[in-house]
C-alpha cells in the first residue's frame, strides 16, 4: 500500500511546485526531508520516517525553483569591447555541456549591425570538448561600426533536463581599424589546386613584423570547423593533418592570426581532393594501376 501513497504525495509536490517536474530527484528528496519520524522504522528504512503528503507540499511550494542549466560563462568579444578586430569571431563559453543541434540551429546564435534587423552571414559551430559555440562570420567586419550579438534563450543541454534561461544573452561590441600593413602576414599556403591525398597537410607561413605569435593566437577553420593547429615559432610555420580522410571535392581553409596589438591577418583558401587536373595521361588510366 506505500507505492500509491507516495505516488500521491509526488503529484502534490508536482502540483505546488511544477519546476520540480523536470527534476524527479527533487521530488524524491522533498518527500524524504519533510516526512514524520517514525521510531519503529528506525535501522529499517532509509529516512526513518513515514510520508506526510501535506508537509511535503507546502515545502514543494516555499522551495525557490531549480537553478537554470547550462548558463553561458563567458562570451567573446566581452560586452561593450572596443576595437575589436574585423576578422575576430564571436564565441560563448557555457558551464555544461550543451545539445549541439539545439545552439547549432538556424536563428539561435546571431550577429546584427546595431540598429539593423539583418543577420551577418556567418557559420555557428559547437564545441562539446570545450563547451563552446563560435560565430564565424563569412567575411570581415565592418571597421568602427558596433554589433550585437544574440544567443536565445531556451538551448537545451546535453543532458534534456534543463536549459538556459529564457532570457537572451545579449551583447555588443565595436570593431576597430588596423592598417593591412600592421596584421599578421600568411603566405606559402598549402595545398593549393587539386590533391589526391585525402589526409593531406595544411600549412601556411604565419609571421607577424611587430610581435611574436603563438599557437593560442592562431585560429584554423577546415570548412567552418575549427580544428587544433600545430605552430613552430622558430619557422613561423602553421601545420594540420586531418585525423580522418577527408571527402572527395572541394574544401575551404582559413586562417586568422592575431598579434599583441589586437590586429588580425586573415586568409582563406581552396584546394580540391581528388584526382589532380595536372595528373599525366597514364596516372589518369584505370588500367595502368590494374582496375578493369
Amino acid at each position: 500500500m506505500a507505492s500509491p501513497h507516495v505516488a500521491g504525495a509526488a503529484a502534490l509536490v508536482a502540483s505546488a511546485n511544477p519546476s520540480l517536474l523536470k527534476n524527479p530527484v527533487g521530488i524524491k528528496q522533498t518527500i524524504m526531508n519533510s516526512g514524520k519520524p517514525a521510531p519503529s522504522t528506525s535501522g529499517r528504512t532509509v529516512a526513518g520516517k513515514m510520508v506526510d503528503a501535506n508537509a511535503a507540499a507546502i515545502a514543494a511550494g516555499s522551495a525557490p525553483p531549480p537553478p537554470a542549466g547550462a548558463p553561458v560563462r563567458s562570451v567573446a568579444p566581452a560586452n561593450a569591447a572596443k576595437n575589436v578586430p574585423v576578422g575576430a569571431n564571436v564565441s560563448a563559453n557555457f558551464s555544461e555541456a550543451m545539445d549541439e543541434a539545439s545552439v547549432e540551429a538556424a536563428g539561435a546564435f546571431t550577429l546584427r549591425k546595431r540598429g539593423q534587423t539583418a543577420r551577418v552571414a556567418a557559420r555557428v559551430t559547437y564545441d562539446p570538448a570545450r563547451k563552446r559555440a563560435t560565430l564565424n562570420p563569412t567575411a570581415a567586419l565592418e571597421p568602427r561600426t558596433t554589433y550585437t550579438a544574440v544567443l536565445k534563450g531556451g538551448l537545451s543541454s546535453a543532458r534534456k533536463a534543463s536549459a538556459t534561461p529564457a532570457k537572451d544573452k545579449v551583447w555588443s561590441f565595436t570593431t576597430g581599424v588596423s592598417p593591412s600593413s600592421d596584421r599578421p602576414k600568411i603566405t606559402q599556403r598549402s595545398p593549393r589546386g587539386s590533391t589526391r591525398d585525402n589526409t593531406p597537410t595544411i600549412e601556411a607561413t604565419v609571421r607577424d613584423a611587430q610581435s611574436d605569435l603563438s599557437a593560442e593566437n592562431i585560429e584554423l577553420f577546415v570548412d567552418g570547423e575549427q580544428v587544433e593547429a600545430r605552430y613552430d615559432a622558430e619557422e613561423n610555420r602553421l601545420s594540420y593533418t586531418p585525423s580522418k580522410a577527408l571527402a572527395k571535392g572541394k574544401h575551404e581553409v582559413k586562417i586568422m592570426a592575431t598579434d599583441a596589438g589586437g590586429a588580425t591577418g586573415s586568409r582563406t583558401w581552396n584546394f580540391k581532393v581528388g584526382r589532380a587536373d595536372n595528373a599525366k595521361w597514364w596516372e589518369r588510366m584505370d588500367w595502368w594501376k590494374g582496375g578493369n
